[in-house]
């Protein structure tokens, strides 16, 4: 939004997040709010690889332009319908990944657990 031009309307925006979360989680929203990206941050993505005839997902270690991407992209996957962002949504979303849970969090945790079962994968690259 902040691209578009629209900086009073995300300041609107962000102010009545602000007080969506301290409503639901009744602590301090800087506290909640980084919790909340430090709980999304990814350190290892997932690469679609072609080997033997099929596809497998590589564990890759990624950026920090696309950690902060993949975050944003994360909180405003099921939020944003017909270019309008549903505050109470996201807010929730914020609250339940400052407490691991919520859908976020479980993708999160799914690439992790890929991650894990393909690292072998790697040593066939090298």
């Amino acid at each position: 939004m902040v691209r578009r031009g629209n900086k009073l309307k995300s300041k609107k925006i962000m102010l009545n997040l602000r007080f969506l979360v301290k409503k639901i989680s009744k602590l301090s929203y800087f506290f909640v709010f980084f919790f909340c990206f430090f709980n999304l941050y990814p350190v290892i993505g997932l690469r679609d690889l072609r080997l033997g005839g099929s596809k497998k997902e590589i564990p890759i270690v990624l950026s920090l332009k696309r950690r902060i991407y993949l975050v944003r992209k994360r909180l405003l996957k099921g939020v944003i319908a017909k270019n309008h962002i549903n505050l109470n949504k996201l807010a929730d979303l914020i609250v339940k990944s400052f407490y691991m849970k919520g859908d976020a969090v479980q993708d999160l945790m799914s690439d992790y657990d890929k991650g894990i079962r393909n690292s072998y994968l790697l040593s066939l690259l090298k």
